[in-house]
């Protein structure tokens, strides 16, 4: 299933720590919320593959593009596997696996795609 979430991640950016929190916290709430609208309480399973999309104005190089979702990572991780400390869901090893990919809009927004991956 596809969300599109309309946010802009923040690249190359350098703010004071207490800023960068903030944005941080506010990225995590909003695509936990679409999650939980698009989901409910539906328990997804592992093994799956997560497809993160960045949409801009202009391309990032590969490690910007990475950086700039951890936020998003951490908090689609958290909601597929909830109960582990704040940041540790992602780990591969928990059957999580994520691919990065960006394509040019004229809107800003973050693309998110769960895939279940059959076992066997």
């Amino acid at each position: 299933m596809l969300i599109s979430i309309p946010i802009k991640l923040q690249t190359n950016v350098r703010a004071h720590w207490r800023k960068q929190w903030g944005t941080a916290s506010e990225q995590k709430r909003i695509v936990y919320a679409f999650l939980k609208k698009t989901f409910g309480v539906k328990a997804l399973t592992v093994p799956c593959r997560v497809v993160l999309t960045r949409v801009g104005k202009r391309p990032v190089d590969f490690d910007n593009l990475v950086y700039s979702f951890k936020t998003i990572r951490d908090a689609v991780a958290d909601f597929i596997l909830p109960g582990y400390q704040p940041g540790h869901a992602d780990d591969q090893r928990l059957g999580i696996l994520f691919k990065y990919d960006q394509k040019l809009g004229v809107d800003y927004a973050v693309e998110i795609e769960i895939i279940p991956v059959n076992r066997g």
